[in-house]
């Protein structure tokens, strides 16, 4: 009897699959059902330190330092500073971004996260 051990299978698989559908209250699909959509709550993030306040501050420390390197090398190409402080002004940008970016991912990643 191989043909019931495919067709066990198979109805596992619709069952598995009508679950699922049931679960998700038929997201996107126009069954004519007055069912509600899908309305799980998202993720929040919470951080090991507040997420918000710490994007917050990595904004505009991201934001004051990309302001001061274009000064830098605005100032460098028109000859006001030397050429090597512009080059330093893009190595401490990209220094202080990808160190802002870890730290926030690092944060959020190992801080609790909760439903709601």
């Amino acid at each position: 009897m191989p043909g019931r051990v495919g067709s066990g299978a198979r109805l596992m698989q619709v069952d598995k699959v009508h679950h699922i559908r049931e679960h998700l209250g038929h997201v996107g699909h126009d069954t004519g059902h007055d069912m509600e959509p899908f309305t799980h709550p998202a993720r929040r993030i919470i951080g090991v330190c507040n997420a918000r306040i710490t994007r917050l501050l990595v904004f505009l420390l991201n934001a004051a330092s990309l302001i001061a390197t274009v000064v830098a090398c605005l100032m460098a190409v028109w000859q006001y500073v030397e050429p090597d402080v512009a080059w330093r002004a893009l190595a401490s940008l990209g220094i202080l971004m990808a160190a802002s970016a870890v730290f926030v991912g690092l944060n959020e990643g190992f801080g609790p996260a909760i439903r709601g």
